[in-house]
């Protein structure tokens, strides 16, 4: 788990357990942004947002640069929907119904099972059968339609019967999370600890998220890689639904099992959000117009659903929001947004797309041919391995640690881990004592951490000298990316200049020690029922010589602290003035880590004496001279409002001059680095 998500982690637990009322004295108007996007549907009538799948996959395209937007994933998929609308004319097209194995992961508060949030092991298999019922258009139930477009979509459902390491399961994970703040916390905290493979599970989290009123979203299938593009397009750990707790299962399946949401009771919402992470689009496409072309590419790209302006919230029939084009508004589609009663339909163009998403895209594939479904059992030799490194803050090597799980019936006694080190192989044998169920970790050699990606992939070769008799836990990959050496500063105090915005009881910032994580000084802050901006802060912090730091700042509403309410901003700087970071649109969070190298002592004296400026003040040229047998690495110039005006990081000469003719008459201040040692001058 990367380092970041971990601090975001401990933030949002701050923010919790500071919060346990889990109310907040101001709310934002609930139209404006979702995953710091701005919201493409207005919510229902009683203020639910039915679905943010598209916000969701915005966020994904800003994130990951060759992530394929609308008009490129539309291009990809296009031929293949071909492919299989020509093989159906041509009688080649075999009627195969695909299964899909599915864990559930229930994020609850610690209640009792099948209360709260706690859902009970009844309504997840409720949530289930809706699924088949409405993909499989199940003659004598709420999935059933006789519209001369309705197909059987012939995928099937089922609960997990083998968990990741081959052992019996029922599908459902339960997870004790504590009170949940935001979504934005699922995504960067729950997703990448609980996963289950996503190449062989299709992930459903089930849960409450604070006030978010949010039912659902999905993440998007993703586009096969390219070959000679480089960059992530997508992030496997963060791959499929989330569901609010509310609006998950049946109530006449399962009725007396929990709280529903009213009109949104019956399960529809995850078949709502399961054909977004199938390649679905909503019926309006997310757009006023209603003009339909050759591929109804201004709508949802199927050309068997009427045209339609935007979303429906009712089952009131003959709606059309298009009336020059043909057709009434499809309310009956299971992508719109009219409550569970009146959706009960899937159109024959969009399985088409459904079973091109299947039989082509990433982490959809492997899905149909997953042996999840069958039942797991215990063997005699099981051994498992995943990484649990940690890289510290400031670290510039890192210690490789796997974890070796006995899951089989015997006692591991020994073990062989092929493993590499950004393509070195290497080899490493485990000696010990491990019974069933119980879990060693074990650490590799150091490695030097490299600028970029560095990536160990890990194989468990054999376990007591024989080959394992599951393997689908053998391999494991961890990839951490260094940005280089952390900047360093010679300083006694840092001190945090923080412009709160209207709503400042959604920020909580932390300085924490970057090698124990312990809060050096924190800070969160009641709600402003006022319409002018909260006082400015000033706090200054005491920092320790030979120490690494961190700084994080947590906005609970996703929005950073500018603009759309107050013009808010941060500034850390040492109390010489230079800037550590400075920030205010961050949308949820933001960190720096940062060491401090000495306190101002000797040798800071020592580099008083021997850099001479000259002359000071300067017009147009100010000349630097080191008197050392050594050298200055880089500098920088802030103004006295700490602002940067001027800097260069390869500076690599003891004698030069700068050019300040620029700059406004005024005090300056430049800091050098000098072989990692900073020295502030006026």
């Amino acid at each position: 788990m990367k380092r970041s998500i971990l601090l975001f982690s401990a933030l949002t637990c701050l923010f919790t357990i500071n919060n346990v009322t889990a109310q907040k004295i101001q709310k934002k108007e609930k139209t404006q942004t979702l995953f710091n996007q701005k919201l493409q549907t207005a919510p229902s009538p009683d203020n639910l947002i039915r679905c943010g799948s598209t916000e969701y996959e915005m966020a994904n395209q800003a994130r990951f640069k060759q992530r394929a937007n609308t008009e490129g994933f539309e291009k990809w998929l296009a031929p293949k929907i071909e492919e299989i609308k020509k093989a159906k004319a041509n009688g080649k097209s075999a009627n195969v119904v695909l299964t899909i194995p599915v864990v559930v992961h229930i994020l609850h508060n610690n209640e009792a099972v099948g209360t709260g949030t706690n859902l009970s092991n009844l309504r997840v298999q409720s949530q289930i059968t809706v699924l088949n019922q409405d993909y499989r258009r199940m003659a004598g139930t709420n999935g059933y339609n006789t519209n001369a477009v309705g197909a059987d979509v012939e995928i099937e459902f089922c609960l997990a019967q083998q968990d990741p390491d081959g052992a019996p399961s029922n599908g459902i994970d339960r997870v004790y999370t504590g009170q949940l703040e935001s979504d934005s916390q699922v995504d960067n905290e729950i997703k990448p600890r609980t996963i289950w493979n996503p190449n062989k599970y299709l992930n459903i989290w089930v849960g409450s998220f604070g006030e978010t009123d949010l039912l659902g979203y999905a993440y998007f299938p993703d586009t096969n890689v390219i070959p000679g593009i480089s960059g992530l397009s997508s992030d496997p750990s963060q791959d499929g639904l989330v569901i609010n707790c509310y609006a998950f299962g049946s109530n006449q399946i399962a009725p007396n099992s929990g709280t529903y949401y009213q009109g949104y009771n019956r399960g529809r919402t995850t078949t709502h959000e399961m054909g977004h992470f199938l390649g679905l689009r909503h019926i309006w496409g997310d757009s006023t117009s209603c003009t339909v072309n050759a591929t109804d590419s201004n709508n949802d790209y199927c050309l068997d659903t009427p045209a339609a302006a935007d979303a429906n919230y009712s089952c009131t029939a003959g709606l059309d929001s298009c009336p020059n084009s043909p057709g009434l508004d499809m309310i009956e589609n299971f992508m719109d947004y009219t409550p569970d009663a009146c959706s009960n339909v899937f159109t024959v163009n969009q399985k088409e797309r459904i079973r091109a998403v299947l039989a082509n895209a990433p982490r959809r594939l492997s899905l149909t041919t997953s042996n999840a479904c069958t039942p797991g059992q215990v063997y005699n030799l099981n051994g498992g391995i995943k990484f649990s490194t940690t890289v510290g803050y400031c670290d510039n090597t890192m210690t490789p640690k796997i974890s070796l799980k006995n899951s089989g019936s015997t006692t591991l006694t020994a073990a062989v881990i092929n493993y590499t080190v950004n393509g070195a192989s290497n080899t490493y044998n485990w000696t010990g004592s491990l019974p069933t169920n119980q879990t060693v970790e074990i650490s590799l050699p150091v490695v030097n951490l490299v600028n970029g990606n560095n990536t160990v992939n890990a194989t468990l070769q054999t376990v007591n000298g024989a080959a394992d008799q599951f393997s689908d836990n053998n391999t494991a990959t961890f990839t951490y990316q260094y940005a280089g050496t952390v900047a360093q500063y010679n300083t006694t105090s840092v001190k945090l200049t923080l412009q709160r915005d209207l709503y400042p009881n959604e920020t909580i910032w932390a300085l924490l020690d970057g090698e124990t994580e312990e809060i050096v000084q924190m800070g969160q802050y009641s709600a402003w029922n006022q319409n002018t901006l909260p006082p400015v802060l000033v706090i200054n912090i005491p920092v320790s010589a030979n120490n690494c730091y961190v700084f994080a700042i947590l906005d609970t509403e996703g929005d950073g602290i500018c603009c759309r309410y107050g013009a808010g901003s941060y500034r850390l700087e040492t109390q010489e003035g230079m800037v550590i970071k400075e920030g205010a649109q961050f949308a949820d969070y933001e960190e720096v880590a940062f060491k401090i190298t000495t306190n101002m002592g000797t040798a800071d004296h020592y580099l008083d004496q021997a850099i001479k400026l000259f002359p000071n003040p300067a017009e147009n040229t100010l000349n630097v001279k080191l008197d050392l047998q050594t050298t200055i690495t880089g500098y920088q110039i802030n103004n006295q409002l700490g602002q940067v005006v001027k800097t260069n990081k390869s500076v690599l000469s003891n004698e030069f001059a700068i050019d300040v003719a620029n700059l406004a008459k005024g005090v300056y201040f430049i800091n050098f680095n000098v072989e990692g040692v900073q020295k502030t001058m006026k």
